[in-house]
Formats: C-alpha cells, structure tokens, sequence
C-alpha cells in the first residue's frame, strides 16, 4: 500500500492580503510576523494526524448536507432511470459515484420511470410507483 503524498502548505506574500484567516483556521500551521502577516511554520509539511482530523471533519459536514438535501426530496417527484433490478437514478446521482434510488425490482432496466421518494437513507433515496 503506497503512503499519501506529504501536503504542505505555503503563503504567496504577494497574493496574502494580510487578513490572517489562514492563522485563525490553522494555528498550528501558520505563524504571524511583527507586522501581522502570515508564515507557514517550518516548511509548510501538514501533520499526517492533522490530514486526517480535517478529512474527518469535512466528511461530517458534508455528510449532515447530503443527509439534509436528500430528505427534502421527500414526497416529490422524479424521473429515474432504472440501472438494474430494483436500482434507478436520477439526474441527481452519478453512477458508482453517488447514492442510488431504491425502486421495484419489477421495473425493467433501461426504462425511465416518475417515482415519488418516499424516504432517504444518508445518500440514497426510496422511491414509490408515482
């Protein structure tokens, strides 16, 4: 198993606009000069252990938006189209990417069909006959 690329972060002095937003979301990563202007600390090299926090933090975000987004799809209606047996998508959901929605495996794949979602579970959706 190869090891993650090492990530580090630099500040571009001429671009910074002396804000120090990177500071105050990353106090272990960047500094601050006399004048107020930000440094990264060291080389810039981000702690795996730090990679990892953020990667988790991010991802339960992103999941409470996904979670919020899909149940306000529920009780509207949608036209799917049906991958397999009991497997359909919308124009919402990339395959093998994003969730799927839950349809009746009587449904013949390669067919389009109106659904009604009629529950949501993380990123994938159920739908009902419309």
């Amino acid at each position: 198993m190869s090891k993650s690329p090492r990530l580090k972060v630099h500040v571009d002095q001429d671009k910074c606009q002396g804000h120090a937003r990177c500071k105050s979301l990353a106090p272990e990563l960047f500094e601050l000069d006399e004048f107020g202007n930000a440094h990264e600390i060291g080389d810039g090299t981000v702690p795996e252990g730090l990679v990892k926090e953020r990667l988790n933090e991010l991802s339960e975000l992103q999941d409470s938006i996904t979670a919020a987004r899909r149940e306000a799809l529920i009780g509207t209606t949608v036209d799917v189209l049906v991958d397999g047996p009991g497997v359909a998508r919308s124009h919402r959901e990339a395959p093998e990417i994003d969730g799927i929605i839950a349809v009746s495996d009587t449904l013949a794949p390669g067919t389009f069909h109106d659904v009604v979602i009629v529950d949501a579970f993380g990123p994938d959706l159920e739908g009902a006959p419309a």
